[in-house]
């Protein structure tokens, strides 16, 4: 089964934290200030992220794109490929998903 569009595999996942480990020390801001600008009272969630030892929330990935000056749409494509790859890849073969006629936007229908 592909890593694309099967189960989370340890490959995925590791590009997940070396990407996040990239742009949150590229950022040159601290783990505790990524943490409380994120709503978060402790820095431990952001050292949890870079090891893998918890996944970084699908809400939190705009944000943290923010604060370390990356870009969004490449971000959520790691988080989504890392934890979620079968989600990315019918998201990419339906590109009809970013606007639903008379309902929402893809973006209102992630939240």
């Amino acid at each position: 089964m592909s890593t694309r569009t099967g189960r989370r595999s340890l490959e995925n996942l590791s590009f997940v934290t070396e990407y996040l480990s990239q742009i949150i020390e590229q950022s040159g801001r601290s783990q505790s200030e990524i943490a409380e600008n994120l709503g978060y009272r402790r820095s431990a969630i952001v050292s949890m992220w870079k090891s893998g030892a918890t996944a970084l929330p699908i809400d939190r990935v705009e944000p943290l794109a923010a604060l370390c000056g990356a870009d969004p749409v490449e971000l959520m494509r790691v988080v989504l490929g890392g934890y979620y790859p079968v989600l990315l890849d019918f998201i990419e073969r339906h590109p009809e998903l970013s606007e639903i006629p008379g309902k929402y936007s893809l973006n209102e229908v992630c939240r």
